[in-house]
């Protein structure tokens, strides 16, 4: 057996080990909230300049709940909503599960997940909204423009209506690669109400954070919900693992013709 290393050898692995580490990745992400702190994440009050900020509170340390005041002027700024996106991290292709409970049907509101998300601000924020429209039951993938809804991806990124009770905890999942994205709703039982799935390619990459929205321009709608176990995990892109096998295959290659 030669156990000299070959120059050319320690050269290639040089070069494949900084091309893997220069591919960008983001980071899992995971909170159960029972530290009653967001510190991971930067808060989102579009309204907060006009007397309608979001409302960020960690009820008996159990959930971080996000509610978002009735909107000042409905029609000019757009309904109540409020938002808290994990700080530093933006995700591509990614995997995405957290819980939910305690809102109101009083009157129709969104509350999930933001994803893809770039130029968060007042009537600029692009990117998906996933997750529960309260006055129907129905959990829907939706495309926001200017932080207008265009409505869902496609007819079957809708559920049908469901019958939930507010008070319960719900576990929301959602997943998105490339252009396609998939959703589902369980009980505490796990139990799985409904899935959903789309296709759309407006947005590629963004922030990912846990929000709330009236659903109504009527006056006095609020938001509000209590979220927990958001679980995220990153997919690693098709040429990322392509390049990881390819390198690692060689390699090995590599290494048996030395010996």
């Amino acid at each position: 057996m030669n156990d000299s290393i070959n120059p050319a050898f320690s050269a290639f692995s040089a070069v494949l080990t900084g091309l893997l580490i220069a591919v960008p990745a983001s980071a899992d992400y995971s909170n159960d909230f029972a530290s009653p702190s967001d510190a991971d994440f930067t808060r989102y009050s579009p309204l907060a300049g006009f007397g309608a900020g979001g409302v960020f509170t960690f009820p008996s340390g159990s959930g971080y709940r996000i509610g978002a005041l009735a909107s000042p002027a409905p029609s000019p700024l757009g309904p109540a909503r409020a938002a808290a996106f994990i700080t530093g991290q933006t995700f591509g292709d990614f995997t995405v599960s957290y819980t939910i409970r305690d809102y109101s049907t009083a009157s129709p509101q969104f509350l999930g997940v933001f994803s893809r998300v770039s130029t968060p601000g007042l009537g600029t924020l692009n990117g998906y909204a996933m997750g529960l429209d309260t006055s129907t039951g129905q959990i829907f993938i939706s495309r926001v423009q200017g932080e207008a809804s265009q409505g869902p991806i496609s007819p079957s990124a809708v559920s049908s209506t469901l019958s939930l009770v507010p008070s319960q905890t719900y576990s929301l999942s959602f997943s998105a690669v490339g252009p396609a994205f998939n959703g589902s709703i369980a009980d505490s039982a796990g139990t799985v109400l409904a899935t959903i799935s789309g296709v759309d390619g407006a947005y590629a990459v963004g922030q990912l954070g846990l929000g709330v929205a009236a659903q109504s321009l009527a006056a006095g709608a609020t938001a509000g919900a209590t979220f927990g176990s958001l679980q995220v995990a990153a997919v690693p892109e098709p040429s990322t693992l392509a390049l990881g096998t390819v390198g690692l295959a060689t390699l090995g290659w590599m290494a048996r013709r030395r010996r």
